[in-house]
């Protein structure tokens, strides 16, 4: 992709996106029990110190936490089973997927029941190993298709990162069906700031590893899988 393309792909898509950021954060701290009641002002006679009025009302209830929790031990006590036809088959998908499944399931739950959906983000290591992990549905900006089916077409993955010089940078990775490209701007700094960024390690025969900024996964779909909290893609804290 283009530098002046990606620029354009950024526009359009991250500037909706601030808003679920922020519905997100909100949710998350009332998961934490950080409700908005902690952060309200004392009333006016309770600020000049009349011994009277001096008590501190503000307890927040935990009822948001205590209910996403249960729904996911609900839900998630036990990981889901994968049948593919064959006892061999389901006996090997388990494998792959590992111990830590049943943790990813409940991240899941209380991921999308905060921010309406979650993310799970999968590729293969060098050891030609599949290998999965629960991404921050904060930083996932998905592109989908037009078309009835709505498909994942792309997905736009960005997160702050603070560079060797001090400075904070976002860094932008544009992810496809072919390949991932990376580009980085400095945090206060427009879009149209927007360079190259070599993120990712490669290795020619004979020679060092190198780095570039995009690269070929190989894996022939977008390697993100959204996880909907519900058909209204609503968080539980509506």
């Amino acid at each position: 992709m283009e530098l002046e393309q990606a620029k354009q792909l950024i526009k359009k898509y991250a500037a909706g996106h601030s808003q679920f950021v922020r519905n997100a954060d909100v949710a998350e701290r009332y998961y934490k029990n950080r409700n908005d009641i902690l952060f309200l002002e004392k009333p006016e006679e309770e600020k000049e110190g009349n011994p009277l009025r001096n008590a501190d009302n503000r307890i927040p209830h935990n009822f948001h936490g205590l209910l996403v929790n249960q729904k996911a031990s609900y839900m998630f006590t036990r990981p889901p089973l994968f049948g593919v036809g064959t006892e061999e088959g389901s006996k090997r998908v388990a494998e792959v997927l590992g111990e830590k499944f049943a943790k990813i399931c409940k991240s899941l739950c209380v991921n999308a029941s905060n921010s309406t959906v979650a993310w799970i983000h999968y590729w293969i290591d060098e050891d030609g190993k599949f290998r999965y992990g629960s991404v921050d549905s904060r930083q996932i900006i998905p592109v989908w298709t037009e078309d009835l089916d709505r498909e994942l077409k792309a997905a736009l993955r960005t997160y702050g990162k603070v560079m060797d010089d001090g400075k904070i940078y976002i860094i932008y990775e544009i992810w496809t069906e072919t390949e991932c490209q990376a580009f980085c701007r400095e945090e206060n700094s427009p879009v149209e700031s927007l360079l190259y960024y070599s993120i990712f390690d490669y290795c020619i025969i004979g020679m060092d590893s190198q780095e570039a900024e995009a690269y070929q996964h190989n894996l022939g779909r977008v390697p993100f899988i959204p996880f909907f909290n519900n058909e209204y893609n609503q968080s539980e804290l509506v």
